[in-house]
């Protein structure tokens, strides 16, 4: 098994390919474990806003790294 490409460079890929919005959103989500309410504030939007912003990035990005 080849260790090139590196494992998560896949993921990397992918999640450049996300709108900034949505990017944002989901490194609040995931990396800093931010609850919908912080992101909502941090990024200016409604909860709800900010909810489907991290559902799109992950159904994207599940899409993209399947594919």
């Amino acid at each position: 098994m080849s260790a090139w490409p590196p494992r998560g460079a896949g993921l990397a890929a992918a999640l450049e390919t996300l709108p900034a919005g949505q990017r944002a959103a989901l490194e609040l989500r995931v990396l800093e474990e931010r609850r919908y309410e912080e992101i909502a504030r941090a990024l200016g939007c409604t909860e709800v806003a900010a909810r489907l912003r991290v559902m799109k990035a992950l159904g994207k990005l599940a899409r993209l790294v399947r594919a």
